[in-house]
C-alpha cells in the first residue's frame, strides 16, 4: 500500500510542460501600419508591400487599413521587415526604388508618393509579438512661383525648367539614397504675372542643385536662365510630407540685347505656398500614392493561416 502511495506522490511532482501557443518553438508577428507621416495629397494606398529581409521570394501585400497577421512562422531570433506601396511611376527592383525615365534619359517630373520603412524586431518563441511599422513619405512636393517683375508677361510663349542633381533611386533596405545624380524637366505655366511649375522629387544628391529655365517669347526667340538652388534646397531631404514652395522674380528683356534673368530666389511661406499649390494643381494632375499594377500578383494569403 505504502508503495502505491509513493508512486502517486511521485507522479504529483511531475509538471507538464504547457505552451502559450500551437507553435512552442515559433514565434508569430502581427503587423499594422502607421501612414500619419504623409502628405495631405497623398491618400491611403490600399495594401502594401512586406519582405522578409531574408530572401526575395517572401515578399506579399498587406492591407494598409488594418492590423496583417503573417502567414509565417518565424524563428525566435532578429528579423528585419522591409516595407512599401507600390506608386506610379515608380519601378521596384528587388529592393531598390527607381523613379521612371521618359525621354533623354530625364526623370519622371511628378512620381507618385513613395513611402518606405525598413524595421528591425525580435521574434519570441511561442508567442505573437505585435509589430508597429512607421511609413516614412520618400518623395517631396517641389513648386516653383516667378512674378514676372520686368518686361511684358504676354510675351512669354513658353517656359520649361530642367532641375539636376536629383535622386533617381532609393534602397529600401538602408532606407537611403542611391546612386547617381539625374535631372528631371517640368513645364511651367502662366497666369497673368505669376509662373508656376510643380515637380515631385525623390530627393536631392551630389554637390549642387540647378534649375535651368529656357523661356520662348513670342516673336520665336529664346533665352535660357541658369540658376544655382544649391543653397535653397539644402534642406530638401528632410520633412518630406511637407511641400517646398520656391519663388522668385522674373525679368525679361524690355530692350534689344538685353538677357533675361531671375533675382530674389527664396523660400515661400507658409501663406504663399498655398497660393502656388493651388495654381500648381490647375496645371498638373497629382499621382496618388497607389499603383494599378499589380507585379507581385495576388500575394495576399489567406487570413485563415494567421489564426495564432
Amino acid at each position: 500500500m505504502s508503495g502505491v502511495a509513493g508512486l502517486l506522490l511521485l507522479n504529483s511532482c511531475v509538471k507538464d510542460e504547457l505552451y502559450k501557443t500551437p507553435h512552442p518553438d515559433k514565434g508569430r508577428i502581427t503587423i499594422t501600419a502607421d501612414w500619419s507621416h504623409r502628405s495631405t495629397d497623398c491618400p491611403l494606398p490600399e495594401e502594401y508591400v512586406l519582405l522578409h529581409s531574408c530572401c526575395e521570394g517572401t515578399a506579399l501585400k498587406a492591407p494598409a487599413d488594418r492590423e496583417f497577421c503573417h502567414p509565417s512562422l518565424f524563428e525566435p531570433n532578429s528579423h528585419t521587415l522591409i516595407a512599401w506601396n507600390e506608386a506610379d511611376r515608380i519601378t521596384i527592383d528587388h529592393t531598390t526604388a527607381h523613379i521612371n525615365t521618359v525621354e533623354r534619359g530625364l526623370l519622371e517630373s511628378l512620381p507618385g508618393y513613395l513611402l518606405t520603412e525598413a524595421q528591425n524586431i525580435n521574434v519570441i518563441k511561442d508567442d505573437t509579438l505585435e509589430v508597429e511599422i512607421y511609413m516614412k513619405q520618400k518623395t517631396r512636393d517641389l513648386l516653383f512661383e516667378l512674378t514676372v517683375k520686368e518686361g511684358d508677361p504676354d510675351r512669354i510663349s513658353n517656359i520649361t525648367g530642367t532641375l539636376s542633381g536629383i535622386a533617381g533611386s532609393f534602397d529600401l533596405s538602408s532606407q537611403r539614397i542611391y546612386g547617381e545624380a539625374m535631372n528631371t524637366s517640368f513645364p511651367f505655366a502662366r497666369t497673368n504675372d505669376k509662373i508656376t511649375a510643380h515637380t515631385r522629387l525623390l530627393g536631392t544628391t551630389g554637390l549642387k542643385q540647378s534649375l535651368r529655365i529656357d523661356l520662348t517669347f513670342t516673336d520665336g526667340s529664346s533665352q535660357t536662365i541658369e540658376n544655382d538652388l544649391t543653397d535653397l534646397l539644402k534642406n530638401f531631404n528632410d520633412d518630406m510630407p511637407t511641400p517646398m514652395y520656391i519663388t522668385g522674380d522674373l525679368l525679361t528683356p524690355i530692350e534689344a540685347d538685353m538677357t533675361a534673368t531671375i533675382v530674389g530666389w527664396e523660400n515661400g511661406n507658409e501663406e504663399n505656398g498655398e497660393n502656388i499649390l493651388i495654381l500648381a494643381l490647375s496645371i498638373v494632375t497629382l499621382a496618388g500614392c497607389g499603383n494599378d499594377e499589380t507585379p507581385l500578383g495576388d500575394t495576399t494569403p489567406d487570413s485563415s493561416a494567421c489564426e495564432r
